[in-house]
């Protein structure tokens, strides 16, 4: 009799090697699951990172050339026929001149560039439109792109201050 009771004890202490064997096949089947998901997870979080560093870049090229566009006369705002060009007199710097060259915005105040440092772009190029328009409007459009990928866009309409 002792035996009988032993044996029913070691029944219901431990698992059964095929409870063990359904067990470690449904892990199987979780796991490879999730490493199929996970590259798509990670590529979908490696665009956005880029996405929002595009962004960010462009949005300080835009303050750039809004805040020293807006303060320059209406009459003395010259852009280029290629709309890739902008002169113009400030305030604070004189006269300025913004281009697109080389996959960067270049701001020449007088002497100086007061455009972004390289490392700035990180390995992205750079291009602004201008549109004039009239009542004293300039519409700018910044683009950044990356090799062989989306580019980010954006773009603002700038009133003149100082209009005639």
């Amino acid at each position: 009799m002792m035996g009988v009771q032993k044996k029913q004890n070691s029944r219901i202490n431990g698992f059964t090697l095929v409870e063990l064997i359904v067990t470690l096949a449904i892990l199987t089947i979780l796991t490879v699951g999730l490493a199929a998901i996970t590259p798509a997870a990670l590529n979908t979080a490696r665009l956005s990172i880029t996405l929002s560093e595009d962004r960010m870049i462009a949005q300080t090229i835009m303050e750039q050339l809004a805040r020293e566009i807006a303060c320059a006369q209406d009459g003395d705002v010259v852009i280029g026929t290629d709309g890739a060009t902008i002169e113009f007199t400030s305030k604070l710097y004189g006269r300025i001149s913004v281009s697109t060259s080389g996959g960067r915005v270049h701001v020449m105040g007088g002497e100086n560039e007061m455009g972004l440092e390289d490392k700035a772009y990180m390995q992205r190029t750079a291009s602004a439109t201008f549109t004039s328009l009239s009542g004293g409007f300039v519409n700018i459009k910044v683009k950044i792109a990356r090799a062989q990928e989306q580019s980010y866009e954006t773009e603002r309409l700038i009133k003149l201050i100082n209009t005639k």
